[in-house]
């Protein structure tokens, strides 16, 4: 039976912790958009199908939040795992060494 191999691509993981990152600040910026958009109908449009709509808009606002914070999730928890992955690895790499040098000292 072979080990398996569990490497990671430091650079695949950077990457993709960079693309949720830019992501998500496209996302902040489009919801700030919206939200101003939403803002001036409310001072423009005022009638009784602005109502609807300003809540359907509302309703928008709060599933978009609700997916960015997902995504926010996303990154984190990746940066988190990316740095748990890079301390098990040095702890490997001081543990293979340590026994290297004790099975030289017991040669």
């Amino acid at each position: 039976m072979s080990t398996p191999d569990y490497s990671k691509s430091s650079q695949g993981m950077q990457s993709g912790i960079a693309a949720l990152e830019d992501h998500v600040a496209a996302m902040i910026t489009s919801a700030n958009n919206v939200v101003a958009i939403s803002d001036e109908i409310a001072t423009a449009y005022v009638a009784g199908s602005s109502t609807v709509y300003r809540h359907k808009m509302h309703e928008w606002i709060e599933n978009y939040n609700n997916v960015m914070r997902k995504f926010e999730a996303l990154r984190d928890n990746s940066s988190t795992v990316d740095r748990i992955i890079d301390e098990a690895e040095d702890e490997t790499h001081t543990t293979a060494l340590s026994v290297q040098v004790t099975a030289a000292l017991n040669v």
